[in-house]
């Protein structure tokens, strides 16, 4: 009887946890009324499977038992910048001119390792595991005579606003005062108890996604942060759920005051726990996580024709209950039970081998991407809605005159795809991007266009038209060796990307002026084989008004020029171990974990370095 119950069990669980779907999740979410509706909810998602749980069980029944491109030399070897110092050119320095975070929306800022104020660079070393080195404080005028003002203990991705620097280190924030550069305050600190997604720093608030995971137990009153080591928690009655899929999350959105830590406002939903992508505009935070879809056919229906015509009828009105799935899952259990027991061993085995055939066959699983806008005027969920297929990453996202544009890879295809962004609706899109079996490798949206590139053996690059949102298009397409993961347009009609081929790291310079006809106008293979610029765009620079730009790969860091609508190397930094690049004035600061490097942007030559200590000097000072 014992594998009869732990079969029984399992079979209850199967029927109660999964639901037919004949179409795509709709997506529409609801918001919790009560503390008792939630927690109807939560006992009846925990009868769900896991992910992919379903595909294990039908897996674990038994019939007898139960239980690459050819690759192009580069150019000419980069020489190395001069080591000599330049002497003072032209006008004084001036600070009225420094360089921001490379993010993806301007004006919305995004944590990095590297900030600027335009006196003041503020550096946390990435060396060692777990932010060992703290941040630095560096003052970097005149560039012959930087120094370390101050460190602070804590390391990690930063956020500066105002005079409070915000230092996000897993689940930790930490902010300081910084207007005394010599002596910084620590204000307060922020623990999440979860998963921090990500973080957003807009219009003097900052802005963090924090995921929380659920179960039956969880209370209504769920602590989702402690400040200075008191609760900040958040009510069920604030959150919202989607009705069609199950959910173990809580994605929550705060809303930060950065001198105090204060929460000032508070909401989010509940969706599955996974990869999620964040993009924030300056009206809106979208907020993406993994819907799954799985498609079991007739298997309700085949259940229920090997079974007795009154047993089959008990389940049907089962399943019509408006009770949790656990109740269901019980009433189950007592029915089977009492169906099998009185069966002989030969029936028994007979029905045994017929609820197996027709469980056995493999579900079909389709993964969707739950999308969920949060108003920021509002601070509530303002549309909601489930696409096909994953995003990238934040770039697969992007608000434009009143719509949502969005590229997915699905399982045979890439499509992008245009959404009205005050209701998530769709208004139209584009399919069929890139050949069979290949993958959505980088995209950026730029005004009336979009650039999608696809890859598995060379890279074919869409530009698409979306000026007409109803009816996009591509406009034209360009397949070359390699592919580009970053893309990032320079104007003039001009996009770089940055991405692979025949293991160097390749950048490629698109001209888009004539949408119908991208042209590679240049392109530069470099002596390195990876570049963190490949998956983080922070750590690319642009300076727009020399036209020039840097970024880190391998060894160390490079500069180039696009002035003349090419690029023209100017020369790998003399600073092992690049990482990231700032400008203030006339001069780029390169900085590694044990260095920074000042370079006169007007000769090119080194105007000043600072040491910054070995490894893990930083912090015990």
């Amino acid at each position: 009887m014992k594998a009869l119950h732990v079969f029984v069990l399992l079979l209850g669980i199967f029927w109660s946890g999964c639901t037919v779907m004949q179409e795509a999740p709709s997506g529409t979410v609801k918001r919790f009324s009560d503390a008792s509706e939630f927690r109807e909810y939560l006992l009846g998602v925990s009868s769900y499977p896991a992910d992919s749980g379903v595909r294990a069980l039908v897996g674990g029944f038994t019939a007898a038992g139960y239980g690459a491109a050819e690759l192009t030399p580069a150019p000419s070897p980069i020489p190395p910048l001069s080591s000599s110092h330049a002497q003072p050119a032209g006008k004084p320095v001036s600070a009225d001119r420094y360089s921001v975070t490379n993010v993806q929306v301007a004006g919305v800022d995004e944590p990095d390792i590297l900030k600027n104020d335009g006196e003041v660079l503020y550096f946390s070393g990435t060396h060692g595991r777990g932010w060992k080195g703290g941040t630095l404080l560096v003052g970097a005028l005149p560039p012959e005579n930087m120094s370390v003002l101050s460190r602070v203990p804590e390391g990690g991705e930063l956020l500066l606003s105002g005079s409070t620097l915000l230092i996000f280190s897993g689940t930790r924030v930490s902010a300081y005062d910084v207007r005394m550069r010599e002596k910084p305050q620590k204000l307060w600190e922020m623990v999440f108890p979860g998963r921090l997604v990500s973080a957003r720093e807009y219009d003097a608030r900052v802005y963090a996604v924090v995921e929380k995971r659920l179960s039956p137990y969880t209370p209504c009153s769920m602590l989702i942060a402690t400040l200075n080591g008191k609760r900040v928690e958040v009510e069920c009655t604030s959150l919202y759920y989607p009705e069609d899929t199950p959910s173990d999350s809580a994605y929550v959105l705060l809303e930060i005051e950065p001198e105090s830590g204060r929460v000032l406002r508070k909401s989010g939903f509940t969706g599955a726990a996974g990869s999620s992508v964040v993009y924030m505009s300056g009206e809106a935070v979208y907020i993406t996580y993994p819907y799954r879809k799985v498609e079991y056919g007739g298997y309700l229906t085949g259940l229920e024709a090997v079974l007795p015509p009154d047993l089959a009828e008990q389940v049907r009105r089962v399943r019509e209950y408006r009770i949790s799935r656990e109740a269901k899952a019980a009433e189950y259990r007592r029915i089977l039970e009492a169906y099998m027991s009185e069966l002989s061993d030969e029936e028994r085995a007979e029905v045994k081998q017929k609820l197996y055939s027709a469980l056995h066959p493999e579900p079909r699983e389709e993964v969707y991407t739950g999308i969920v806008k949060l108003g920021l005027r509002s601070f509530r969920v303002e549309a909601s809605t489930t696409v096909e297929g994953t995003p990238l990453n934040q770039f697969s996202l992007d608000e434009y005159r009143g719509y949502l544009r969005v590229a997915l890879t699905t399982g045979d295809d890439n499509v992008v795809k245009v959404l009205d962004s005050s209701s998530l609706k769709p208004a139209g899109e584009v399919r069929n991007l890139g050949k069979k079996g290949e993958r959505i490798f980088g995209v950026r949206f730029a005004g009336d266009l979009g650039y999608v590139v696809t890859f598995r053996r060379t890279d074919p690059f869409y530009v698409i038209d979306l000026s007409e949102p109803e009816s996009p298009a591509v406009a034209g397409e360009l397949e070359l060796p390699g592919y580009s993961s970053y893309l990032h347009p320079l104007g003039n009609g001009t996009v770089l990307g940055v991405g692979m081929e025949g293991g160097r790291v390749k950048l490629s310079l698109f001209d888009v002026s004539s949408p119908e006809e991208p042209v590679e106008v240049d392109r530069y293979l470099l002596p390195e084989g990876w570049s963190e610029v490949l998956r983080n765009h922070r750590a690319f620079l642009v300076d727009a008004e020399k036209q020039v730009f840097f970024l880190p790969a391998g060894r160390y860091g490079y500069l180039f020029s696009y002035s003349r609508g090419m690029l023209v190397p100017l020369g790998w930094v003399p600073v092992p171990g690049a990482v990231r690049a700032a400008y203030i004035g006339e001069y780029m600061y390169i900085f590694s974990n044990t260095e920074v490097v000042a370079i006169d942007e007007r000769t090119w030559k080194v105007a000043g370095r600072l040491g910054l200590g070995a490894p893990g000097v930083w912090y015990w000072k």
